[in-house]
C-alpha cells in the first residue's frame, strides 16, 4: 500500500506499507514480491520524502561493518536469507534501516517473540532514505499498545525538514517585474482599518497571494488524487467493516 501526502510548500512525503513472505513461501515468490517493490520504489520522485514501513518477516543482523550506511552500530541478533533480500535492496537505493540507528534494550528493540522458543528477533522495519535519516529522531518498539498481533508496534519519530520549491519563473526578470506590478496594483486597492495585527496580515496577504496566483499560475497534478476521487468508496467500505 502506498501513501502519498502533501506538506507544507508543496512537497510530499511518500509512505510505503508492506507485509514480506515468509522464510516458508518459495524463492519465485519473494523474488516477485520484492521485483514489485523495487517498481514501486523506483517509481516514488527522488524529491520525496521517503518511508517504507512494514512486517518483512526479516532478520537483517548487527554487521555495521558490511552493511553500512543500511545499518546503524545498534543492530542486534543474525541475519537470515529474508534478511540479507532486504538488505540488498536497501543498498540498491540508498535506503537506511532506522531501527539499528538507536541503542535500546532488547525490550524496545525486538518486535517479535516465538511462541515457543521464546526468542526475540526483529521483523518490523521503518527505513528512509539515508540523506534523510537525520530527520528520523527515534525508532523503538512499543510494550503497550493492544494491535491484536503478536508483534509489537513499531514507533518512529520523524522530524521532516520541507524546502519550498523553488519557482523558476521568478528567475527571469520579465515574470518579476510583472509579478512586482501586479502585487503594487492589488496593494493600492486595499485600506488598512484593521483593529489587530492578524487582520493587517489578512489584509496584506490576500491580495499579494491573489496577485502571485494570476501572475505565476499553479503547478498542475500530473496524476489525480486517487483517494479523494474514491473517497465516498472508501468510506463506505470502513463503515461496513465497522459495523462487523
Amino acid at each position: 500500500m502506498t501513501l502519498r501526502i502533501t506538506t507544507s510548500h508543496n512537497r510530499n512525503i511518500t509512505i510505503i506499507n508492506v507485509y514480506a513472505p515468509t522464510m516458508n513461501y518459495p524463492d519465485k515468490e519473494k523474488k516477485a514480491f520484492y521485483s514489485q517493490l523495487k517498481d514501486t520504489i523506483a517509481n516514488v520522485p527522488a524529491v520525496d520524502k521517503l518511508v517504507l514501513l512494514g512486517d518483512f518477516n526479516a532478520r537483517v543482523g548487527h554487521d555495521y561493518n558490511t552493511w553500512s550506511p543500511v545499518l546503524g552500530k545498534f543492530g542486534k541478533g543474525n541475519p537470515n536469507s529474508n534478511g540479507e533480500l532486504l538488505l540488498c535492496l536497501c543498498t540498491e537505493f540508498e535506503l537506511a534501516i532506522t531501527n539499528t540507528y538507536f541503542q535500546h534494550s532488547d525490550n524496545y528493540y525486538y518486535s517479535w517473540e516465538h511462541p515457543k522458543s521464546k526468542r526475540r528477533h526483529l521483523l518490523d522495519y521503518v527505513i528512509t532514505r539515508r540523506k534523510d535519516l537525520k530527520n528520523a529522531k527515534n525508532t523503538r518498539a512499543m510494550r503497550g499498545p493492544d494491535c491484536q498481533t503478536s508483534h509489537y508496534l513499531i514507533k518512529t519519530t520523524f522530524k521532516f525538514s520541507i524546502k519550498p520549491v523553488y519557482i523558476s519563473k521568478l528567475g527571469d526578470r520579465k515574470w518579476q517585474d510583472r509579478l512586482q506590478l501586479a502585487i503594487n496594483s492589488a496593494l493600492e486597492q486595499t485600506t488598512d482599518d484593521s483593529d489587530s495585527p492578524e487582520q493587517t496580515w489578512d489584509l496584506l496577504s490576500r491580495p499579494v497571494f491573489s496577485a502571485a496566483a494570476e501572475v505565476l499560475g499553479y503547478t498542475k497534478k500530473r496524476n489525480a488524487d486517487w483517494f479523494n476521487e474514491n473517497h465516498q468508496e472508501i468510506r463506505d467500505v470502513i463503515n461496513e467493516r465497522n459495523h462487523h
